[in-house]
């Protein structure tokens, strides 16, 4: 398993095995389409300009709009801003956001968001930071676009970089209401080379099976928090407990970073 050790990755299983369940019946996770906007978009072009490889996929869930908060239909922007706060405060973001503020939380990163309140009101305008370790890039009234894969303080091309595209659509020829969450994971630093660079970072197929089943957790726990009832509290008990058990084993878990890069963090911090 090269850096991703044995034990850590036996450890990141048992927590996605809740993943598991809610893939049963939660988001249905598929490649980004060819002819998806996020290709030839400008954020795309200008975080990723020697078109490198990329590592993408699109987690999608979708909902009855009588299932809905009604208050959150009234206005454009209102059920993707609700959305992605259920991304960052939920109790799927909730062991690695322990992580990052005991590792990263200081006077220069004292304006980001950290707890989870913070996480849980914010407007996520363009140029918000998360954790020192995500900066949302682009607001409209359906999606909120964040930078991911190391410090927004490192303003340049990285190792590890990548788009998170939190999206929300309604559909009223369906009644329903689309959720989605897209990610496309690159190395803006350098030319790749026979799509190496973010897709190695994942260190195998099993730790992609992973990365694959804790982005299910984020978006289950964020699409909770849209609904007229949601159950997140006994969720966020069982993940703040593992956070706590991850900062207490923290170098099992730096060992365990190449798997979580692709949804957090980039590359390892350094220790």
């Amino acid at each position: 398993m090269g850096l991703l050790s044995k034990t850590v990755f036996s450890s990141l299983v048992a927590t996605t095995s809740l993943a598991a369940y809610l893939a049963a019946k939660n988001p249905v996770l598929s490649p980004l389409a060819a002819s998806d906007p996020i290709w030839t978009s400008k954020l795309f072009k200008r975080y990723n300009p020697s078109a490198n490889p990329a590592t993408q996929d699109v987690c999608i869930k979708r909902l009855p709009l009588d299932r809905i908060r009604p208050e959150l239909l009234k206005n454009p922007g209102d059920l993707v801003l609700e959305y992605c706060r259920g991304v960052w405060s939920g109790y799927g973001f909730e062991a690695q956001r322990r992580y990052l503020e005991w590792k990263y939380r200081g006077p220069e990163t004292s304006a980001h968001l950290w707890t989870r309140e913070q996480l849980s009101r914010s407007a996520y305008d363009k140029g918000t930071c998360i954790a020192d370790h995500f900066e949302v890039v682009e607001k409209t009234a359906t999606s909120i676009t964040v930078r991911c894969g190391d410090s927004p303080r490192h303003r340049g091309p990285r190792g590890g970089d990548g788009l998170f595209v939190i999206g929300a659509v309604v559909d009223d020829a369906r009644a329903e209401v689309e959720l989605t969450l897209k990610s496309c994971l690159f190395a803006s630093q350098g030319k790749g080379v026979g799509g190496q660079g973010t897709d190695a970072a994942l260190d195998g197929g099993a730790a992609s099976v992973v990365c694959a089943h804790l982005v299910r957790v984020w978006v289950a726990a964020a699409v909770e928090v849209t609904m007229r009832r949601h159950m997140g509290t006994c969720m966020t008990g069982f993940f703040a407990c593992f956070g706590t058990y991850c900062m207490k084993r923290s170098n099992l878990y730096l060992t365990a970073q190449p798997c979580l890069a692709a949804l957090v963090t980039g590359p390892a911090p350094p220790s």
